[in-house]
């Protein structure tokens, strides 16, 4: 029997190793240079915030001035950005001890009439507490935290870049439709 618990053994460990394959390692060549020009731009530079002042227009600057204050995309990604916040303070409390204390005081006796008891009862009392972070499992939630505010910041960064070109597209669109109906009505013009 114990000759069949070694052979069993034995299959058993050989079926745990793996055998030796041969792998074909393949190559990528790679061109020399870009196709494409670099961008003058820093990598993760975000555009300016100013961008629009360029056009030299007083209507646009006015039209997204409005935009920004009265949108209520960026005021939900302020909301986020609020709320993100929160949530990293929270996280990061956790890094730290918890104290609390207590008082608690409380009052009786009969209603009406003679009181054979009254009298009042106070407590005080004290807790600490506190999370020894063995595994990093606190700080990792505290830099997830803290991460999604970063997250959240570059959101809205975004939403307010994008409502901003959204609304100057627009105004570029009835720009260019005032001068396609200029140029209609002076062809007109011509016409007679």
């Amino acid at each position: 029997m114990k000759t069949l618990y070694g052979v069993l053994s034995v299959i058993w460990l050989a079926g745990c190793s793996t055998l030796a394959t041969e792998q074909n390692e393949k190559t990528v060549s790679l061109p020399d240079q870009w196709q494409v020009a670099a961008s003058t731009a820093q990598q993760g530079e975000l555009p300016s915030e100013l961008w629009w002042q360029s056009f030299g227009s007083p209507e646009l600057l006015s039209l997204l001035q409005q935009v920004q204050t009265q949108n209520w995309d960026i005021e939900a990604a302020s909301a986020r950005i609020r709320q993100a916040e929160a949530q990293a303070q929270s996280a990061g409390a956790a890094l730290w001890p918890d104290v609390k204390l207590e008082f608690a005081a409380s009052r009786e006796g009969r209603l009406g009439g003679d009181a054979s008891y009254a009298g009042g009862r106070y407590r005080t009392g004290a807790r600490a507490s506190y999370e020894v972070d063995l595994w990093g499992g606190v700080r990792a939630g505290s830099d997830a935290a803290t991460s999604r505010l970063v997250q959240q910041q570059a959101l809205w960064h975004a939403t307010q870049l994008r409502v901003s070109t959204e609304a100057a597209k627009a105004w570029v669109d009835v720009l260019s439709v005032d001068e396609r109906l200029r140029i209609a009505e002076q062809n007109q013009a011509v016409a007679q």
